[in-house]
C-alpha cells in the first residue's frame, strides 16, 4: 500500500491505520502545495478503499485491476489543475521505457484528465465544450487500446498510438474549464444514485480551495447528508481558505514538501536523470516545452523593474506581459515571483510587510486569473504598477 508515494512517511502511515482499522470518515482533505502528491495519495486511498481484499499490496482482485488503469465505474475523479506537465513527463517516459510501469503510468495521467468528461456532465457542460465529451471518448478508446498492445515487440505501432493519444489529448487539456462548474458538482449526485449503494464509490475533487461560492454551496449540501457507501476525497493548496462548515466535515492530512523525495519520483517513477532538475516543478515545466531559465529571467526583470532595482525598458516589459499572457504561462510565472519574493526575504532585501503585501497581491492576481477568468495581459499590468506603488 502507498508503494508509489514517496516522502510523507508520517502521513501513509496514519492513512494505512485507518484503512486497515476501517476509521476513516465519508470525507477527507488533503492539502499542500503542487507537487506535493495530493493526487497520487489520493487515488492510493481509492484503491485501497475499494480492494477486496483491504488494501494490500500487488493486489490483482478485479477492482484494484480496474484502478491500476482508473477505469473504475465506481471512481469519479474532478481534477481542477493544468494537466498537461505530468501528461507530457508520462509520455515521455512510456516512450522511452515501453513498459508495464510506464504504461499504466501513462494511462492514468491521462484518465485524470478525463474525469472531466464522464456521461453524467455532458449535459451540464456549456455547449461550446460539449465537442470535447467524444474526443475524450475517442482517447479513453484509444488507450484500451494501448492496453491490448505488446509494446515492447510492436515498438513502432506503439509510438503511432501514443502520438496519436497525445495529439488528442493536447486539444482535450486546451478546452477544459478552469475551475469546475457548480452543474458538475450537483450532478455527482445523479452519479452517485446510478450507482449501486452496495459497492464502496469514491468522489476525488481537486481544487476546493478555489470553487465559487455557488459551488462551495452545494458541496456543502453533499457533505451535510453523504450518500451510503460513499467516501469524498477533497484536494486543495491551502487549508486556510475552505469555509469552517467545510472543514468541520472532514478529517485533514497535510502533506508538506518533500524535498528529499522529488529525486525518487523523478528516477524511480519517471525514469529521468534527477541532476538535471532542481525540483519537481522544474521537472514538469520543463516537459512542457517551457524554458524554466527564460522564465525565471522575466519574472525578476518584471519584478525588480517595479521595484526599480533594475532598468528595463518598457517595450520589454510589455513584452513579457504579452509572452506570458499569449503563452496561457501565467500561474507559472506568478510562481516565479512568489519564489523570487521569498528569496528577498531571507536575504533582507525587501522586508517582511513589503514582501507580504506583494504576495497578497500576487495571490489575488492568481485568483482573478483562475476562478474568475480576467485577462492575463490586464492583471499583469495591474501587478506590476501596484508594485511599483510600494516602492
Amino acid at each position: 500500500m502507498f508503494e508509489q508515494l514517496y516522502g510523507h512517511d508520517t502521513v501513509i502511515l496514519q492513512l494505512q491505520k485507518d484503512i486497515e482499522r476501517d476509521h476513516l470518515p465519508s470525507a477527507l482533505l488533503m492539502y499542500g502545495k503542487q507537487y506535493t502528491g495530493r493526487m497520487t495519495t489520493a487515488l492510493e486511498v481509492a484503491r485501497a478503499l475499494s480492494c477486496d481484499r483491504v488494501g494490500i499490496g500487488s493486489c490483482d482482485c478485479p477492482r484494484c485491476r480496474q484502478q491500476s488503469t482508473l477505469h473504475d465505474p465506481y471512481l469519479m475523479i474532478l481534477a481542477k489543475r493544468n494537466h498537461i506537465p505530468e501528461i507530457e513527463a508520462a509520455f515521455a517516459t512510456v516512450k522511452y521505457a515501453k513498459n508495464f510501469a510506464s504504461r499504466q503510468l501513462f494511462i492514468r495521467s491521462v484518465m485524470v484528465l478525463l474525469g472531466q468528461f464522464q456521461p453524467v456532465f455532458i449535459e451540464a457542460a456549456a455547449p461550446a465544450k460539449k465537442g470535447l465529451f467524444e474526443q475524450a471518448s475517442d482517447v479513453d478508446d484509444l488507450l484500451h487500446q494501448l492496453l491490448g498492445m505488446n509494446m515492447g515487440e510492436e515498438p513502432d505501432a506503439t509510438d503511432k498510438l501514443l502520438e496519436s493519444i497525445m495529439k488528442k489529448v493536447r486539444k482535450i487539456a486546451a478546452g477544459v474549464h478552469a475551475s469546475i462548474p457548480v452543474s458538475y458538482i450537483r450532478n455527482i449526485s445523479v452519479w452517485l444514485r446510478s450507482t449501486s449503494e452496495n459497492i464502496r464509490r469514491i468522489v476525488i475533487i481537486e481544487g476546493v480551495d478555489e470553487f465559487h461560492d455557488s459551488a462551495i454551496n452545494s458541496m456543502l449540501k453533499i457533505l451535510e447528508e453523504p450518500p451510503k457507501n460513499v467516501f469524498f476525497i477533497l484536494l486543495a493548496k491551502k487549508k486556510n481558505t475552505i469555509i469552517p462548515t467545510i472543514l468541520s466535515r472532514v478529517r485533514s492530512y497535510y502533506l508538506g514538501d518533500r524535498k528529499g523525495a522529488e529525486e525518487q519520483v523523478i528516477e524511480r517513477v519517471f525514469l529521468d536523470k534527477a541532476d538535471e532538475f532542481d525540483s519537481l516543478q522544474t521537472f514538469f515545466t520543463t516537459k512542457m516545452g517551457v524554458d524554466c531559465r527564460e522564465l525565471r529571467d522575466s519574472a525578476e526583470s518584471y519584478l525588480f523593474t517595479a521595484l526599480e532595482r533594475r532598468i528595463t525598458p518598457r517595450s520589454e516589459i510589455e513584452q513579457i506581459i504579452s509572452t506570458i499572457s499569449q503563452k496561457k504561462q501565467m500561474s507559472l510565472f506568478l510562481k516565479e515571483l512568489t519564489d523570487i519574493l521569498e528569496e528577498e526575504v531571507t536575504d533582507r532585501l525587501l522586508t517582511d510587510e513589503q514582501a507580504y503585501e506583494i504576495l497578497n497581491m500576487v495571490s489575488d492576481m492568481h485568483q482573478k486569473s483562475v476562478i474568475y477568468h480576467q485577462g492575463d495581459a490586464l492583471l499583469l499590468e495591474t501587478l506590476y504598477y501596484r508594485i511599483a506603488d510600494i516602492v
